[in-house]
């Protein structure tokens, strides 16, 4: 099994991850000399089939119709970061500029955004099938949902 991507991203930050930290954090097991994965390992590398989430950004407040609308599946890291940047996509950009700086804001703070996205991948029910993260972005609202729960960003 190939754990690269995890180990890669973790060197990003300055963190290592051997056998026995992964054995520590229960992403591995032990048995008989021989190292197997568990579920946690398998959800963080996108293995399992239902670590997919759904992203859309609809015309209006309702779901009828969808202007843009992506899929992202494979390891969590990647998963974080193609919806971090699906969601800036489709949210405003303020630009201010002062002298010969120019400032750009979103108007959702990017720490918002990180930490709703983070919540909804962390706290998901995996071993429920079928409920999949979905990423709502309406005219006037901008929401996550998972596991019957509603995380709202922000609402006009």
């Amino acid at each position: 099994m190939n754990y690269e991507s995890i180990k890669n991203k973790l060197k990003q930050v300055g963190k290592e991850l051997t056998i026995e930290k992964m054995i520590s954090l229960k992403l591995a097991k032990e048995n008989n000399k021989m190292l197997y994965p568990t579920n946690g390992l398998l959800i963080i590398l996108g293995i399992l089939e239902n670590t997919v989430t759904k992203c859309s950004r609809f015309k209006g407040t309702n779901m009828n119709v969808f202007l843009d609308k992506k899929e992202y599946s494979g390891d969590l890291f990647n998963q974080l970061e193609n919806i971090e940047g699906f969601i800036k996509n489709h949210i405003n950009l303020r630009g201010e500029i002062e002298g010969l700086q120019r400032t750009d804001t979103y108007e959702i703070l990017e720490v918002a955004i990180r930490e709703a996205v983070v919540n909804a991948l962390v706290h998901r029910i995996y071993s429920n099938l079928g409920r999949d993260i979905k990423i709502g972005i309406y005219a006037c609202s901008e929401g996550i949902e998972h596991d019957k729960k509603y995380d709202r960003l922000r609402q006009i």
